[in-house]
């Protein structure tokens, strides 16, 4: 501190004594830098990454949708069949792995009866995918469950359950199909977390835990796949969804914690993958500042889950019927 403040001290004395304008302008410069460094690094470095997005480097200007074979689990209803829908009617070839079989499907697209907690059942479809469709450069990871009870009532089958549906299976997945994507240094990975990865909620500890299991899993295989830079992840991150697997919370501000609908959650995430970039979706607006939470002190989080009503939201959940 002591070298720093002699510093400041030298580049005021330029300013204050310099007769030159030029040497004057330089020395006022240096003092702004000196003083406010780190602000202004990293302010660069937003505006960097900004233009570099901008202009769209590190991304495939060769993306098509038509040329792509997509696998989407938990697509027989919600926000993966949207998905499903949206892709296939822009060209995909598009692969549903659900317990429950959609009634009907575009021509272009599958429906497999899959229990995706079950690494057999995973690979044995991906197996059939392959020999119908070909290679899969899309995984998309959407199934998840949620059972709605204090961790104190939940028994040790449903807790097994929702760690197998909601974690493990995002392990079987991209265990099956990655080795094809880093053959061919391409293919897209969509992992569906929540928001309730960075925050805990009452009567859904078991969902909460296996949320920021995936944000732990999704930065994990980002870092494993720095070196095949024609693979892309994309964690989305989202508030609650209309989807019916949250039918009955309770929301105290709602205009500030919106439902979003499937549609919504769907377009964003095809939007990044056109992008063909890696991305963190964080949607509404509140989720961005989630994260957040866990640097203030714990009374502050508090406060905020009291005025927001997180404590007691699912108390009157009912969830999918």
């Amino acid at each position: 501190m002591g070298v720093l403040r002699s510093v400041d001290d030298t580049i005021a004395w330029v300013i204050a004594y310099s007769t030159s304008p030029v040497l004057g302008l330089i020395g006022t410069a240096l003092y702004i830098w000196s003083s406010y460094t780190p602000f202004i690094v990293l302010a660069i470095a937003n505006l960097v990454v900004w233009v570099l997005s901008r202009c769209g480097i590190n991304s495939s200007t060769m993306w098509r949708a038509d040329d792509q074979t997509v696998l989407i689990t938990g697509g027989a209803r919600g926000v993966g069949f949207e998905l499903a829908l949206t892709m296939a009617s822009k060209g995909s070839r598009v692969a549903i792995l659900d317990v429950v079989v959609p009634e009907t499907v575009p021509d272009n697209c599958m429906a497999l009866k899959c229990d995706v907690s079950d690494e057999q059942q995973v690979n044995n479809a991906v197996c059939r995918i392959q020999q119908e469709f070909g290679p899969i450069s899309i995984l998309i990871n959407m199934a998840g469950i949620i059972n709605g009870r204090k961790i104190t009532n939940l028994t040790a089958k449903q807790i097994r359950k929702n760690f197998d549906v909601n974690v493990l299976a995002h392990f079987w997945t991209v265990r099956a199909v990655l080795p094809d994507m880093i053959s061919a240094n391409r293919g897209q990975i969509v992992t569906m977390a929540s928001a309730l990865g960075f925050s805990g909620c009452p009567r859904a500890g078991d969902y909460c835990a296996a949320k920021a299991a995936l944000i732990s899993f999704h930065e994990a295989l980002r870092y494993e796949l720095i070196r095949h830079d024609g693979i892309k992840t994309i964690l989305v991150c989202a508030g609650a969804i209309s989807t019916g697997m949250f039918d009955g919370v309770r929301y105290r501000v709602p205009y500030l914690t919106p439902v979003l609908t499937p549609k919504e959650v769907s377009d964003r995430i095809v939007y990044a993958l056109e992008s063909n970039r890696n991305r963190t979706i964080y949607m509404p607006l509140y989720v961005h500042f989630m994260p957040l939470l866990r640097l203030l002190p714990d009374f502050v989080s508090d406060w905020v889950h009291e005025i927001t009503g997180a404590n007691t939201a699912m108390d009157y959940w009912k969830g999918r019927k």
